[in-house]
């Protein structure tokens, strides 16, 4: 389901996007796998059975010249296209803290069709996902996390100041760095979530509203951030499924 500015759409399990309003649905295409809808520039990118991706501005409709998609993520100015081609990332909109994966100083935007990230470039994986926040995107691919935008309160995981994008950090209970199977992923407007494949949710960035799940360290505390991911606290006893982010809450499916 996606929020437009005066509507909302919905795909449903038949291939069928409908858009609903006050009045009655109205079908808007078919052979859809799912949608994203980038307010920035009040345009729906559909994603088609075939991987082919449909643009809708106002009433022009054109198809993006990339590889076959897989999936897609949105934010309110940027657009990320997970592929099936060489360039496995494609990304497009606002870069203003290169949250595309690009050094904002020499690409602002990417308007027309997506570009390819480069720092993916051969990294081709059939398993994988993305996830864009406010102003951070987060990839996975072969279970590891990649993430990259805006570095402010520890939203991406990790905290190298010269680096565009980066791979997430992961501490265990001992306070140790580890290694973990990234599968799913979902960004708020300054934190990020992760589940494993061992049904651990792993948070990082802002908690300033709670959204980590979990309580900060003790040096951490005044800050009211985390810059490394960390077990959530809450799921000790259950294992997740899938994880989903509001602007400030998140949710986890058990």
């Amino acid at each position: 389901m996606i929020a437009l500015e005066h509507e909302l759409g919905v795909v449903d399990d038949e291939g069928t996007m409908w858009l609903c309003s006050n009045s009655d649905p109205k079908v808007f295409t078919t052979n859809a796998k799912s949608a994203v809808y980038l307010p920035q520039s009040d345009t729906i990118y559909v994603l088609k059975d075939s991987g082919k991706v449909d643009v809708y501005t106002g009433s022009s409709c054109n198809t993006l010249r990339i590889p076959p998609v897989r999936a897609m993520a949105a934010s309110h100015t940027h657009v990320l296209f997970y592929t099936t081609g060489n360039d496995p990332i494609y990304a497009l909109g606002s870069n203003r803290f290169s949250q595309l994966g690009q050094d904002h100083h020499s690409v602002q935007s990417i308007d027309g069709d997506p570009q390819p990230i480069g720092y993916f470039s051969g990294l081709s994986s059939t398993q994988g996902t993305i996830a864009c926040g406010l102003f951070h995107s987060a990839v996975i691919l072969d279970g590891d996390l990649y993430t990259f935008g805006w570095k402010k309160d520890g939203r991406l995981g990790w905290s190298d100041d010269d680096g565009i994008v980066g791979l997430a950090v992961f501490i265990d209970d001992n306070n140790e760095e580890i290694e973990i199977n990234a599968v799913k992923v979902a960004c708020g407007s300054m934190h990020t979530l992760v589940v494993d494949d061992k049904g651990y949710v792993w948070t990082c960035g802002s908690n300033k509203y709670g959204q980590l799940g979990r309580t900060l360290q003790e040096q951490e505390e005044e800050e009211k951030f985390d810059n490394v991911f960390r077990r959530c606290s809450v799921f000790q006893n259950e294992k997740a499924i899938d994880c989903y982010a509001g602007r400030w809450n998140s949710f986890v499916l058990t």
